[in-house]
């Protein structure tokens, strides 16, 4: 890491000089000497100025911290100037490495179990308690308890069923919590997207928006957008974003919850031309997941079931092995929900009053069974998706959930 090859050599001088031998203007100059180093690094005057420019042995961190410091700088402009040279997108990934490595010189990455345990122990005595981000639906929150930062639950549908909507009903939730959310959305620009999170939140009905407003839905819908401007929710507009700019937009609006809809219209990071879908979505999953934990975020993850494993299937709920390259997906995700609509008789219908039933089946989590089914209902008006009221957790005991 030093700049000045006579540093360096200094230095390596020390180390072989080893823990025993002591090191002064006496031995460390005869070491040199010895060696035929003496004249390379500036002879006695040089290493005379050294010793007395240092104040203390009790500096020794400050002055390791401004060379590593120094070295990783000049590694973020080296990747820089090469990004100019060659176009590599690769170095992108380089130089945010090189920054983060920057970013946690003079920091201990570690910490001792004892520090984590006092921690914990001084949190119940306080009766402080953790803070578990809740999804607002009782059957959800009673299987997992709420998501801790640094998980992914990914919610994965066929095209059209409703997980865009329920990304943003989720959204609702936590925003009323007082959670800073972030939607990192794909499909639809920030105006299409304002418009779902006005009639989810409670303003004019998705029909009213898209067709005009009378003069009392525009007084509910600015009333409406007064109280969604005192809620902490940020919205990305990016049709194919990258994990760097997931990053950089965590970075720069320090959300709470993140929501990404959806996976496939992400960049996927590629190490060349010829990684399989399957691996590069692994990569992705890996580095977001690696995202999450830096910045203690929880995160939720629209994906898409494969639409060939779905088609002519109406009549059977789907299995993880729909879930578009499912071992990739899986692996890194803290849950996973696969969502579909069942088909429903006449009668059923009718006493649904025209709102669409769906069924969300959690095939993975980390605190319950699988197979746990939790019935939801969608009204097309409103756009919310409530749970059913009468909701059934099949395989499981009913106690606490209606």
């Amino acid at each position: 890491m030093f700049y000045f090859d006579s540093f360096r050599a200094i230095y390596e001088a020390m180390l072989d000089m080893g823990p025993t031998v002591p090191i002064d203007i006496v031995t460390l100059p005869g070491l040199l000497k010895e060696i035929g180093k003496l004249d390379d690094v500036g002879g006695i005057e040089a290493l005379t100025d050294i010793l007395h420019s240092i104040g203390h042995a009790s500096h020794l961190t400050h002055y390791c911290n401004i060379v590593a410091r120094h070295y990783w700088e000049r590694r973020i402009n080296d990747e820089c100037l090469r990004l100019v040279e060659c176009k590599d997108p690769c170095n992108i990934d380089k130089i945010a490495d090189a920054v983060r490595c920057l970013d946690s010189v003079g920091k201990d990455r570690t910490e001792s179990i004892g520090d984590v345990l006092h921690k914990a122990i001084e949190r119940y005595d306080k009766k402080t308690p953790r803070v578990l981000y809740t999804v607002g639906y009782r059957g959800f929150d009673d299987l997992w308890g709420g998501c801790l930062p640094g998980e992914i639950t990914t919610w994965a549908a066929a095209p059209g069923v409703g997980k865009s909507l329920l990304m943003v009903n989720i959204m609702r939730h936590c925003a009323e919590q007082g959670w800073p959310c972030l939607m990192v959305g794909t499909e639809m620009s920030n105006t299409e997207q304002s418009d779902r999170i006005m009639s989810i939140f409670g303003g004019p009905g998705a029909y009213d928006l898209r067709r005009g407003l009378s003069l009392s839905g525009f007084e509910k819908y600015r009333d409406t957008a007064e109280e969604l401007q005192k809620m902490g929710i940020r919205l990305m507009d990016n049709p194919e974003p990258s994990l760097q700019d997931i990053e950089t937009a965590i970075s720069e609006s320090k959300p709470n919850v993140v929501f990404i809809d959806y996976l496939t219209h992400c960049n996927l990071p590629s190490l060349s031309k010829s990684d399989p879908m399957r691996l590069r979505i692994k990569e992705f999953m890996i580095r977001l997941h690696s995202i999450a934990r830096r910045h203690d975020v929880v995160v939720h993850l629209a994906s898409q079931l494969n639409r060939m494993a779905y088609a002519g299937k109406a009549d059977t709920a789907p299995t993880m092995g729909e879930l578009a390259e499912s071992s990739a997906v899986e692996q890194e995700s803290s849950r996973v929900v696969l969502i579909w609509e069942p088909p429903i008789i006449e009668s059923d219908a009718n006493k649904n009053q025209g709102k669409r039933i769906l069924q969300a089946i959690n095939c993975k989590s980390r605190e319950s069974r699988r197979k746990m089914k939790v019935i939801l209902e969608m009204d097309p008006q409103s756009l919310r998706i409530y749970e059913h009221k009468e909701n059934d957790i099949v395989g499981t005991d009913r106690a606490g959930i209606d």
